[in-house]
């Protein structure tokens, strides 16, 4: 066989993807692959084909079997050397920097003569062979339009004018590398390209083959239709799938479209991984690995352009989780941009958690929501990884023991920091809730500011969730508004800093009987009783409920406290400290008066009773004692009878 090549001396496949980056001409430097979806790569091959798509575009085929020496020398009478890179294509910029480009003998297995093989690649049935050759794809010099350019040294060299016009029967790429270059931006490499391209009559390219990207080899099979559909753009029919181990992709009826920048429009594209964490690694993302993002799936309309994806009318899956909506991906940028909106039947948080004990089962650690108890992390590392802007609504919501109603989040996060605006929550039957959740992750603790309102809640299951004691029961509205900066847990809880409301608008129940626990402690033998006692047992009854509370360093402190019915003023102070589950403060029972008119009355009213508490609020020392009455001090000449004009409650309704 005669061989007509185009041809740089054989490198090692492992060495030339080292260098061929560092050692260019326009200081490109050898970097890590950036994070890419599996559309990439195909994407890359389309511009391949589209590279051996000029003649439909520009027409012309080589009339003489000439090399212009500017670019290529013989190295024998049957190998071309190149001696500078071949540009193939002028917008984009698609470079042939080197290779050995061979013709396949006759079908007797003999060599063909220049002549013989000037007269195949005129009737465009050779079957060409290129080895160890480097193309680059430059997307960042020339513009694509309708008018595209072929490179000057493509037509000029009637041998690679023969292959940039498609005058051959098929193609094969053998030990090939492929570099999708942005400037001085980060390139993808494609190495040991492997792909057998058939021409079929002008018609169509079909590739079939395989490459590596990243260390990992994907299989390929696509279609590039080499006649636009449309005479007002070039928009070439394509289809292709693309298979790896981490991650397989299919679009069907797609079109490549040829505007002021390369884009593919597929109405139905399929993207699946099964392990998108280790995905997300392998295409250059450090996702921490934890809990959760494993199998992924994404189907519907697809729009494609050089570092965007863009799902629309789609269905997706995510570790159980279905939705459907639309979802873009982008990675413009130094970390990728997700923005999307979602609906879901039903969302699931669970595999994005972990629980801390057997213990400690309300409490979650590790995993991408990490909410660890005690000394453990309070990261949310999916904040330095990606950006996004992200609506999500859902029927029901899942947070490992705990279940939701209705949920509606907004979620923006951006240069490490993040707003999640719940506009609904339903507490399943227990009210609803909204609010604002805000993380700075840039500073060297994370600070964390939540606001909002919960409304029309259980207070009796809260309180012993968090007490052990239903010390409150009826339906309650919290209001808070806290910040914090911490790592851990334990350190957010002793640096809280805001302020915390909670009312029972239509009255309840404290979780103690108020007035037998001062009888008891009046009494008592001791100065102070050990214990609740028997009271503990009881309850009272209140037909209004406010409290106001400051947090600072871990302690509730004690603003406002009132609680009231029909004869009694029930009021508080001093401060509770949750960390060490305690309080130090004094809790005041009055009676009121019954009727609206000040009878003259000679006798003080009853003397106010004063509980003061210290110790664990599981059993806390209690100390009983009484302080006169404001109504009892002396009058120089009280009315004989005096009626009271009612004030106007302060009160807000509802």
């Amino acid at each position: 066989m005669v061989d007509l090549c185009i041809a740089c001396l054989p490198v090692d496949a492992q060495r030339r993807d080292r260098e061929l980056v560092a050692g260019s001409s326009d200081g490109m430097t050898d970097r890590k692959p950036s994070p890419r979806v599996a559309i990439v790569a195909l994407a890359v091959l389309a511009f391949i084909m589209l590279g051996l798509s000029v003649p439909i575009l520009v027409g012309g085929r080589p009339q003489s079997l000439t090399l212009q020496t500017a670019s290529v020398q013989a190295a024998s009478r049957d190998t071309f050397v190149i001696a500078s890179p071949v540009r193939l294509l002028a917008a984009p910029e698609l470079t042939l920097q080197s290779g050995t480009l061979s013709m396949a003998a006759d079908k007797f297995g003999r060599p063909r003569s220049g002549e013989a093989a000037a007269a195949i690649l005129a009737s465009g049935s050779a079957r060409i062979t290129l080895d160890d050759a480097t193309i680059w794809l430059d997307l960042d010099r020339g513009t694509v339009g309708k008018g595209l350019q072929a490179g000057a040294d493509a037509l000029a060299a009637p041998l690679l004018s023969a292959l940039a016009n498609l005058s051959f029967e098929s193609v094969s790429l053998r030990n090939c590398v492929i570099v999708l270059k942005r400037g001085d931006q980060t390139s993808d490499v494609l190495s040991d390209v492997r792909l057998d391209v058939s021409n079929r009559k002008n018609a169509s390219l079909t590739a079939v083959g395989s490459f590596d990207l990243a260390g990992r080899q994907l299989a390929l099979d696509a279609t590039l239709g080499l006649v636009s559909d449309r005479r007002d753009v070039v928009q070439l029919p394509l289809k292709a799938t693309l298979k790896g181990g981490l991650v397989d992709a299919n679009i069907s009826d797609a079109r490549l479209l040829l505007g002021d920048k390369l884009e593919v429009v597929a109405p139905m594209a399929e993207v699946q991984s099964g392990r998108l964490v280790q995905a997300a690694a392998w295409l250059g993302s450090a996702w921490p690995v934890g809990r959760g993002l494993g199998l992924f799936k994404a189907k519907g309309r697809m729009h494609w352009t050089d570092r965007t994806v863009v799902f629309q009318d789609a269905s997706f899956h995510l570790d159980g989780n279905e939705a459907t909506g639309t979802l873009a991906f982008s990675w413009d940028m130094d970390r990728p941009e997700i923005d999307g909106t979602l609906a879901l039947k039903r969302l699931d948080l669970t595999p994005y958690m972990e629980l801390a004990s057997a213990e400690n089962r309300g409490v979650f650690s590790g995993g991408w929501l990490s909410l660890g108890g005690g000394s453990r992390s309070l990261a949310l590392p999916m904040l330095t990884k990606i950006d996004a802007d992200v609506r999500i609504s859902s029927e029901r919501l899942t947070a490992g023991p705990w279940s939701f109603g209705k949920s509606a989040v907004s979620l923006s996060v951006k240069g490490h920091k993040m707003l999640a605006d719940v506009g609904e929550l339903e507490l399943m039957n227990e009210g609803s809730a909204r609010g604002q959740l805000s993380v700075d992750m840039t500073a060297a603790q994370p600070r964390y500011v939540i606001r909002g309102k919960i409304e029309g809640f259980d207070a009796a299951k809260a309180a012993n969730k968090a007490f052990g004691h239903a010390a409150l029961a009826g339906r309650a509205n919290l209001i808070f508004d806290l910040t914090g900066s911490a790592s851990t847990v334990d350190q957010l809880a002793r640096g809280l800093t805001g302020r915390v409301g909670i009312e029972l608008p239509d009255g309840g129940l404290l979780g103690i009987d108020v007035v037998q626990l001062a009888a008891a402690a009046q009494r008592s033998n001791d100065p102070e009783a050990k214990g609740w006692g028997s009271p503990a047992r009881g309850q009272t009854r209140v037909d209004q409920f406010a409290a106001k509370f400051g947090v600072q360093g871990g302690k509730l402190l004690v603003e406002s406290f009132k609680a009231s019915d029909s004869t009694r003023l029930f009021t508080a102070a001093g401060d509770v400290d949750l960390s060490s589950r305690s309080f130090d403060g004094e809790f005041s029972i009055r009676k009121q008066p019954v009727t609206l008119v000040v009878v003259a009355d000679d006798r003080p009213s009853p003397p106010t009773e004063v509980l003061k508490l210290r110790g664990p609020w599981a059993e806390p020392y209690i100390r009983y004692s009484t302080r006169p009455s404001k109504s009892a001090a002396p009058s120089s000449s009280p009315p004989a009878e005096a009626p009271i004009t009612p004030t106007t409650s302060t009160r807000r309704p509802g």
